[in-house]
């Protein structure tokens, strides 16, 4: 008897009044720390800075300890440091950008469908190998902020695209100096082509070229 009354409570409009409620107040706090962070100029360029030091001691502790008996160390550490250089460089540009619709950041509108729907919001990051990706429930939610910020959406799937990208190819570069040679054979089950949520389940609306992993 509890599951069928917990589903009728999710779908309740009192379950629903209080989920917007909470993703209006979250929603607030986040645009606030974002006007903040974004207001001075120097974040930017003390975030890089902080990047630098950081990805060099990750990367040196991760090689050095959890993939000291998998992957060589200097081949290791070289691999992670550019691929955690790409990621920044990536995610930098999507921190501050505004959709000229709402006004509000693009990283603050990719928050607000997490707390939609968390399920729908991986499958809008990660690459699309199958059909049944396109739920209508996510369907539905990325059209809605299609809809209302069309330049943060494309924002975001080209985020997603490119960093799926990095991370297959950061993938083989690591895998492709494995000590064991059977695990180096990992690579040929990795993905080549892969598709965005919007290419694979909104048609061709999408500028951007199908995803090539090479």
């Amino acid at each position: 008897m509890e599951a069928p009354l917990a589903r009728k409570f999710v779908n309740s409009s009192l379950a629903k009044f209080y989920k917007d409620s909470a993703i209006k107040m979250v929603r607030s706090w986040t645009h606030r720390s974002f006007a903040e962070f974004c207001d001075v100029n120097d974040c930017i360029y003390r975030l890089e800075d902080f990047d630098l030091s950081y990805r060099k001691c990750y990367s040196s502790a991760i090689c050095a300890t959890a993939l000291a008996n998998e992957i060589p160390y200097d081949h290791c550490k070289k691999t992670m440091e550019i691929f955690m250089y790409r990621h920044m460089y990536i995610n930098l540009p999507m921190i501050c950008s505004k959709s000229s619709n709402t006004g509000s950041f693009c990283s603050e509108e990719s928050y607000g469908l997490f707390l939609q729907s968390p399920e729908c919001y991986i499958r809008f990051m990660i690459p699309v190998l199958s059909e049944k990706t396109c739920s209508a429930e996510c369907v539905s939610l990325w059209a809605h902020a299609q809809s209302n910020s069309p330049g943060c959406t494309r924002h975001l799937e080209y985020h997603a695209q490119r960093l799926t990208g990095i991370t297959l190819k950061f993938m083989r570069d690591l895998i492709s100096a494995a000590k064991d040679p059977e695990k180096r054979e990992f690579m040929d089950h990795l993905p080549k082509h892969f598709r965005t949520f919007q290419q694979a389940c909104m048609g061709p609306a999408t500028t951007l070229a199908p995803g090539l992993v090479v």
